[in-house]
């Protein structure tokens, strides 16, 4: 559906959690979401999974790991050229860097009981810029999950770091795709594990 306002295809999902209500994702957003959670985020991530011989592993993956992969998703396709010609890609990029700091941060201070929730989403708001839904959603997701902000920023810093090990092992012979295929099969166990065995290659 067309906005009134502009040329700009505008997308209306449904979300359940508000009972109908509507809200608009410019069509790059709806990209992102579907990095992040379908392709190559969370279903390539499942399959990578379900190839791992622990079938402990399956069961209870690392959410470290997990958050990592899905947010690296994003990043790394991004990086690598991903609709280079359309600038508001890197912005979101930005945007979801932000985030992920600013929620980890507040998620903290709501823990510890330095920040009530209407600090914390005011907090968010001002930041991370996003809107109240959105703050609101963040902090549901911390209220349900303990620690989901703090898993998600220590997931992408670990997936950095995680890949910078690889390279450094691999030199001249790193390839991206080996990369991706080492990590999805084994990315279910501790980074520090994961690590290990990139230095035992």
């Amino acid at each position: 559906q067309a906005s009134s306002k502009t040329d700009e295809i505008i997308y209306f999902i449904n979300d359940y959690a508000e009972r109908g209500a509507l809200f608009p994702l410019i069509k790059q957003e709806v990209d992102i979401l579907n990095i992040k959670n379908i392709i190559p985020g969370f279903l390539v991530q499942v399959n990578g999974l379900l190839r791992n011989k622990s079938k402990i592993r399956q069961i209870f993956p690392d959410h470290i790991n997990q958050y990592g992969w899905q947010n690296y998703s994003v990043q790394m396709l991004i990086e690598e050229g991903y609709r280079k010609e359309d600038k508001v890609y890197q912005i979101l990029k930005l945007k979801e860097e932000i985030m992920l700091t600013c929620h980890a941060y507040v998620e903290g201070q709501y823990y510890l009981g330095k920040m009530n929730r209407k600090e914390a989403i005011s907090y968010l708001k001002k930041h991370s810029f996003l809107d109240h839904y959105e703050t609101e959603l963040l902090l549901t997701y911390s209220d349900l999950e303990l620690y989901y902000g703090i898993e998600n920023f220590i997931g992408i810093m670990e997936m950095n770091s995680i890949r910078r090990e690889y390279e450094r092992k691999m030199d001249i012979n790193f390839n991206l795709l080996d990369f991706h295929n080492f990590f999805l099969i084994n990315g279910s166990i501790p980074a520090n594990e994961l690590k290990k065995k990139i230095k035992r290659l």
